[in-house]
Formats: structure tokens, C-alpha cells, sequence
């Protein structure tokens, strides 16, 4: 699931793309955001990400974030 991820966002103009797997498996796939982050920003990616993944949920990250987005994918 990462690779796809990944490879959606490539393919729709993002960049600094990092990929890798979580370290346990979950139920719900999640997109967690860095507060910085606009929300034009944040609609954006929810449509790129939503055709693959319709049950999207998002999260603020609490605290400041290491990156911009971090998505989970889950089962």
C-alpha cells in the first residue's frame, strides 16, 4: 500500500515523496497533518488520495510533525 501511495502522489505533481511501511498493521487508513499545513493544501490531497481510498480519515498531528503529511494505510 505505500508504493501506491506513493506513486498516486507522484503522479499528481507532489514531491519529496518518503515511503515505507508502519510498524503494525491497522484498521483505518489515516492521513495525519501537519498543523502548518493550509487547508487549500490539505483538500487538495484528500481529492488525490480519496479515489483510492474513499474511508479517509484525517488527523492533526499533535505537537509539531516531522513531515508535512503522513498517511496510513490501513486493511
Amino acid at each position: 500500500q505505500a508504493g501506491k501511495v506513493g506513486q498516486i502522489l507522484q503522479d499528481n505533481g507532489y514531491e519529496n515523496i518518503i515511503t515505507g511501511n508502519a510498524p503494525e498493521l491497522i484498521s483505518n487508513t489515516t492521513l495525519i497533518y501537519n498543523k502548518a499545513l493550509s487547508s487549500s493544501d490539505l483538500i487538495s490531497l484528500l481529492k488525490v488520495i480519496k479515489n483510492d481510498f474513499p474511508n479517509i480519515m484525517t488527523q492533526e498531528a499533535s505537537g509539531s510533525a516531522e513531515y508535512d503529511i503522513t498517511i496510513m494505510t490501513g486493511k
